[in-house]
């Protein structure tokens, strides 16, 4: 007789699953946030005093240090979930609103799974100041039971400005409605009615098919 996993062990071979498919965007993302430190690090002249008594001339100051980072597979939604049931421990929610957490970075895959499509990085100070974790919000439960979360749709933060920086690939209809200059495609074959196609795969347009 087959020994059956527990409800337990299913969540935490699901989570160990997860971890290690998020694991695989860590060099990018580690790169993008060395691309943006200017938003985490102000460089401003001293006050004068502060040259006589101390020989300084500039101040550094960095505003937070820890990130908190969330990869999600290839969906239509856009926007900010956080944990907000969680087993009986602690949840995230709790956490950020109880101080932690300076920077989230949030990460949509693209299609296959496997490259970052968009992202965003959120400024969770002023994620706190904005109110908007106060809001009552629908608990949106996991599938495992024991988790659950909270949606803040991308909107809301932009309206209080808690995205910092953000890429997001073009929507595909303004992106076919754009036209290639020539010298510029990028040629791609598709199968097309049995035979293979030529298309760009900037502009998407049809160019005929393979002889």
């Amino acid at each position: 007789m087959k020994h059956q996993k527990s409800s337990y062990q299913a969540f935490q071979e699901e989570f160990r699953l997860n971890f290690d498919w998020a694991a695989r965007f860590d060099a990018t993302i580690t790169r993008i946030l060395k691309e943006h430190l200017d938003l985490m690090i102000s460089v401003k002249a001293s006050v004068p005093i502060k040259d006589r008594r101390r020989a300084c001339d500039f101040e550094i100051k960095v505003s937070g240090t820890d990130v908190s980072f969330r990869a999600r597979r290839n969906i239509g939604y856009r926007d900010l979930t956080i944990r907000a049931m969680s087993g009986g421990e602690r949840t995230e929610l709790e956490k950020i609103k109880g101080g932690f957490v300076d920077w989230f970075f949030y990460l949509w895959a693209g299609e296959g799974d496997k490259r970052m499509a968009d992202w965003m990085l959120v400024d969770v100070g002023q994620l706190r100041r904005s109110g908007l974790l106060l809001k009552d919000r629908r608990l949106i439960p996991n599938k495992d039971g024991r988790t659950g979360f909270v949606a803040i749709p991308r909107g809301e933060l932009c309206e209080n400005d808690c995205v910092a920086t953000e890429k997001f690939q073009e929507d595909r209809k303004a992106r076919l409605a754009k036209q290639c200059k020539w010298g510029e495609h990028v040629w791609e074959d598709r199968p097309k009615a049995g035979r293979v196609g030529v298309w760009c795969s900037v502009c998407d347009k049809f160019y005929g098919n393979k002889r």
